[in-house]
């Protein structure tokens, strides 16, 4: 795996009408390389066995990437990392 991506990743997050004590948090990056993969590397969130779910989703026609999730309020961790497409 490659650096960690601190000055072209990003948070938002939003608390959902009536699921108290949740987030919806969309993770963006900016990745210009098609053949790279940026994935979420989390605890309790993300598993080895699940790559294909912690890999940001590219929007069309652009260099961005996100993931969405919805996770407990008072969750905490996580980092983004670059490695090539499988």
């Amino acid at each position: 795996m490659n650096d960690p991506l601190p000055r072209s990743a990003s948070g938002l997050t939003i608390p959902p009408k009536g699921r108290r004590g949740e987030r919806l948090v969309t993770l963006i990056a900016r990745e210009a390389d098609p053949n790279t993969d940026v994935v979420l590397l989390a605890n309790r969130v993300t598993e080895p066995d699940a790559y294909g779910a912690s890999v940001l989703r590219p929007v069309a026609s652009t260099d961005v990437r996100y993931l969405t999730l919805s996770m407990r309020s008072d969750w905490r961790g996580g980092r983004l990392r670059t490695r090539p497409a499988a």
